[in-house]
């Protein structure tokens, strides 16, 4: 399974599932600050960023994330944090 994370509160709620280091994690730029990202990859932690800001998701943009994952992953299930379009 891969986790696609788009907010902090998304972030905070997988957190303890994230830090067991299990499933690659890929996350809206804007979600931790960069000391944040430091310390979950020096932790082990598979994480790519992605150049988006959690603010600009909608049905597009996790469209192509998934397209995205999909490339690196192939046949791996991908949960999705998704609130809704914000723009």
């Amino acid at each position: 399974m891969v986790i696609l994370i788009t907010t902090k509160d998304g972030y905070n709620e997988l957190e303890p599932l994230i830090l067991a280091k299990k499933h690659p994690v890929w996350i809206a730029s804007n979600v931790l600050s960069e000391l944040e990202v430091q310390n979950l990859r020096e932790r082990g932690v598979d994480l790519t960023t992605y150049d988006f800001d959690a603010i600009t998701v909608d049905c597009d943009s996790i469209k192509n994330c998934i397209e995205d994952i999909s490339l690196h992953h192939p046949k791996t299930r991908i949960w999705i944090e998704y609130t809704g379009y914000r723009g």
